[in-house]
């Protein structure tokens, strides 16, 4: 039996490695790997953030400005 989806009754289906282990597991590699990289590049100056919680629109604007000012 598949669940379907609530909003066009489309089957779902579940990834084998969709599950709280796996998840877990990548949670800890984040923290352990990439996590320590906002620092590193944030103490070298050359971190930029995107605040996207607004528009679709502005946060693309926002992205090329930064990368226009890395080129340029």
């Amino acid at each position: 039996m598949f669940l379907q989806c609530d909003n066009c009754e489309g089957n779902l289906f579940q990834r084998k490695d969709d599950n709280e282990e796996i998840i877990r597991k990548r949670l800890e590699e984040y923290q352990e790997k990439t996590a320590p990289l906002i620092s590193y590049y944030n103490d070298k100056g050359v971190l930029s953030e995107i605040e996207v919680e607004g528009e679709l629109s502005q946060n693309v604007k926002d992205t090329l400005e930064i990368l226009d000012s890395l080129v340029n």
